[in-house]
């Protein structure tokens, strides 16, 4: 490529201000100076200095706060030198000025030659159809298929995200494709049909076969140098990809070199299967043969069924249609009209049956969610087009995605209650149902939706749409209120946080919510399901003991050093648990051994001065024993009582008795002086 002209020398970047944010103390990156050239869509870009290597040409993308990023594409590449893919040096947490919170940098080398398409928008710098697949296919399915190798797909793949990555231009990369979810930033005609139809954050991981999908329709657009769907609406867009197939629908009336068709067909494939892979692709320009790649046919209705002032002739366009208008769709499905156009018009009577009989079911469910609009659409929509993204309440996602998908709703305050509600309500279960040409493939994710179908209808604490939330985005930062503006997104930096945060939070407040939980749960690997149930409990005081129970645990198991802050913070929530001893010489003993424990930071002996076992049932025992001789005393003074009340009787009746019989012989002495004076 020594015919291709210089990029221009770089000057040396001015010192970064002082204070600018430092990634892993090395590399500094300066917020005063933006490098618009290199922003991403979803990430802007910005100078960098590397402290310990002078010389080094790199630039930071920072990642725009609520995007989940692909930290696992990044630890897979994050160091290496993979051919054909922009060099990722680092990546990691800053303070960034601008949003007075930590976001995520990711720190690559700098393409010196520029963006690719910068360079060819120069009348004097086009290349010609016959050197594209020298200077970009072969770089850049390179580096697509060690990619693969790794288990990654870089799912990033078009004309704006290429660039020279030296300055003399003979080494092509394809750039960042960490910043945001996979597919997100791509246009939708870089996406094959199904994930064309999602939304941006559901389209998923892919494979390695939807990246050669991108970069057969990036050859095109450099072919052509211009985008040949630039005039059709989505509806448009999406209908000629389903009736013509996606090939015919960009490539056909346009002049494009005969050579290239073979290879064009086989990348271009809308059924996966049928598709290229990057050894193909490789193989066709080393000069292999490759076999041609037929055109599937699509099945079209004799006779167009009108739907919302609409004709469709194909099932996917009129799925597609009927899950973006429930209301109507539902009046429509009911009414069944689309059943003998189904019969008739596409030859597919088993269908219809299909179809009427989910129709008459959702009449027997009139109080149940299954008879509403939204999920009659959605489960007729699956039953037209089974391997279609999962449309419901005007959402679109593929399974795979539904982590980034919750994430986004979550964190910009969309429909979280939606995406919610396609698990708990079955619509993704019902998904999964529909695939019958693809059993087995699904099976570990149709497992961890069970799971997380789980894990969403169990509201205890640590549990419901947080724990999934983390279990299904392993890059998400906590969201608890009480540390999110520490960036907490690995389990060793919980407790350091929650430390930081008992200066800046009310003592009053327990150091615990629904996000916390869920985060130490998701993120621990130790079973903490008995701790989490402690926290269920309706005493406060068993609350209280049962959270420090979980923190301390936390401690000791992860080595954390002492934790001065937060040990003070729970030795101020104990009072109520202090109480529930009933010694008062133990509550005294505890509320002095708190602050010797406050000074060493250690919440285990926090937990063991508050919920001692030996000091607990020593406590009850000596409670019991007290009890029982309380009980004898009281025994006894009741028994002395009775006895004196009975004594008092006893002697008022000896009495009566004693005066009686003194009167009684007092009687009979007088009567024997009358008798002997009568005598006398």
């Amino acid at each position: 490529m020594a015919d291709l002209p210089k990029a221009k020398e770089e000057t040396s970047a001015a010192k970064p201000p002082k204070g600018a944010p430092l990634l892993h103390d090395r590399y500094q990156i300066d917020p005063e100076t933006p490098l618009p050239d290199l922003d991403s869509p979803s990430a802007k870009a910005y100078a960098v200095t590397d402290r310990r290597e002078d010389g080094n040409n790199l630039f930071a993308l920072i990642c725009t706060p609520g995007l989940p990023p692909r930290t696992d594409v990044m630890e897979t590449i994050a160091g290496s030198r993979i051919p054909g893919i922009l060099p990722l040096i680092d990546w990691g947490p800053v303070n960034w000025p601008a949003l007075g919170q930590q976001c995520l940098a990711v720190v690559y080398e700098y393409p010196m030659g520029g963006r690719f398409l910068d360079f060819v928008a120069k009348d004097d710098a086009r290349l010609s159809e016959y050197e594209l697949p020298r200077i970009i296919l072969r770089p850049l399915a390179a580096g697509l298929t060690e990619l693969a190798q790794r288990g990654e797909t870089h799912r990033a793949v078009r004309p704006g995200n290429i660039f020279f990555l030296d300055a003399d231009r003979n080494h092509v990369v394809l750039g960042d494709c960490v910043t945001a979810p996979p597919g997100y930033d791509q246009p939708p005609i870089f996406e094959s049909i199904e994930r064309s139809m999602a939304d941006p954050a559901g389209r998923g991981d892919g494979e390695g076969n939807d990246d050669i999908f991108a970069l057969g329709v990036t050859l095109v657009y450099l072919v052509l140098g211009y985008d040949p769907v630039a005039k059709m609406t989505p509806d448009r867009l999406l209908a000629a990809r389903v009736e013509k197939g996606t090939y015919a629908a960009i490539c056909a009336n346009n002049r494009i070199a005969m050579y290239l068709l073979d290879a064009l067909r086989g990348m271009l494939a809308d059924h996966s299967v049928d598709r290229w892979k990057a050894e193909d692709l490789e193989r066709w320009i080393g000069g292999g043969g490759m076999a041609s790649v037929r055109r599937q046919v699509v099945e079209k209705a004799e006779v167009a069924f009108s739907f919302a002032g609409t004709e469709y002739i194909t099932l996917r366009t009129l799925a597609h249609a009927l899950a973006r208008n429930p209301a109507e769709a539902a009046k429509t499905i009911k009414s069944g009209e689309l059943d003998p156009w189904l019969s008739r018009s596409m030859n597919q009577p088993r269908l219809a049956e299909t179809v009427t009989a989910v129709a008459e079911a959702a009449k027997t469910y009139a109080s149940d969610v299954r008879s509403s609009d939204a999920y009659l659409a959605t489960e007729i929509s699956m039953i037209l087009d089974p391997t279609a993204p999962i449309r419901y309440k005007e959402l679109s996602f593929l399974p795979e995605a539904y982590g980034p998908m919750l994430a986004i709703e979550f964190l910009r305050g969309g429909n979280v209650q939606a995406i919610a509600d396609a698990m708990t309500h079955g619509v993704v279960g019902a998904w999964f149902a529909a695939q019958k040409t693809k059993l087995g493939v699904n099976t570990i994710l149709e497992k961890q939706f069970k799971k997380v179908q789980g894990y969403l209808t169990n509201n205890n604490p640590g549990y419901g749409i947080e724990r999934c939330l983390y279990m299904l985005n392993p890059s998400l930062r906590c969201q608890s209120s009480l540390i999110i503006q520490d960036n907490v997104v690995n389990i060793l930096e919980v407790l350091p946080a929650l430390d930081r945060a008992a200066g800046r939070t009310d003592s009053k407040t327990k150091p615990m919510d629904r996000h916390l939980l869920a985060f130490i749960a998701t993120r621990f690997n130790q079973d903490i399901d008995s701790l989490l149930k402690r926290l269920t409990d309706t005493s406060e005081e068993t609350v209280v003991v049962g959270l420090i129970n979980l923190l301390a645990y936390l401690q000791w198991r992860l080595k954390a050093g002492a934790l001065y802050g937060l040990t003070s913070w729970l030795g101020g929530l104990l009072g109520p648990a202090i109480k529930t001893y009933h010694s008062r010489a133990t509550r005294s003993d505890i509320e002095r051994e708190i602050p010797r424990i406050v000074r060493q930071g250690s919440l285990p002996e926090l937990y063991d001065v508050i919920d001692n076992n030996i000091k607990r049932r020593q406590d009850i025992n000596s409670y019991a024993a007290a009890a029982t001789e309380f009980a004898v005393a009281d025994k006894e003074i009741h028994d002395i009582e009775s006895h004196d009340e009975n004594r008092e009787a006893e002697t008022v009746e000896t009495g009566q008795k004693g005066a009686a019989l003194s009167s009684v012989v007092t009687m009979l002495i007088a009567a024997s002086i009358f008798m002997i004076m009568e005598i006398w």
